[in-house]
């Protein structure tokens, strides 16, 4: 798209709506001039505020930073091991390797249930959940069940 603006007082030029929306632009952005090729180049630029964003560093004791990072060099060598989950493509797919493997877990015959891979819980499709009552606006909460 090409536009023409002209050279405000001060140098000041009104960057087009429609080129501001395409570019991501919004009030108080911060561009960067350049001059390329006798053109005059003008790029988005991300300022981070670092006060706002404080490092781990300023977060955690020496202490608590060695156990940080002696927890990550675990994980680390559990991935470079190969103990790691395969990648899926859906939602749906994740689901049914879930209960293929929940059903070669179980499917153990005398097996423990933490053998089994159930760690001592019910079997998936046995668990159950409380239904939780919810306020409704406006209304008196409910009377606490004896």
């Amino acid at each position: 798209m090409n536009t023409i603006a002209r050279i405000q007082h001060k140098g000041q030029v009104t960057i087009p709506t429609r080129l501001r929306n395409q570019a991501g632009l919004a009030k108080g952005d911060l561009v960067e001039f350049s001059l390329q090729r006798g053109k005059i180049v003008i790029t988005p630029k991300l300022m981070i505020d670092r006060s706002q964003f404080p490092s781990a560093d300023y977060k955690y004791t020496p202490a608590q930073r060695k156990i940080i990072d002696a927890r990550l060099d675990l994980a680390l060598e559990e991935v470079r091991k190969g103990h790691v989950s395969p990648a899926f493509a859906t939602a749906a797919e994740f689901a049914a390797a879930l209960k293929a493997e929940a059903k070669k877990r179980n499917g153990r015959e005398g097996a423990a249930p933490s053998e089994a891979g159930t760690r001592g819980l019910a079997a998936p499709e046995r668990v159950r959940f409380a239904r939780v009552p919810q306020e409704r606006k406006g209304k008196a909460k409910p009377s606490a069940r004896r």
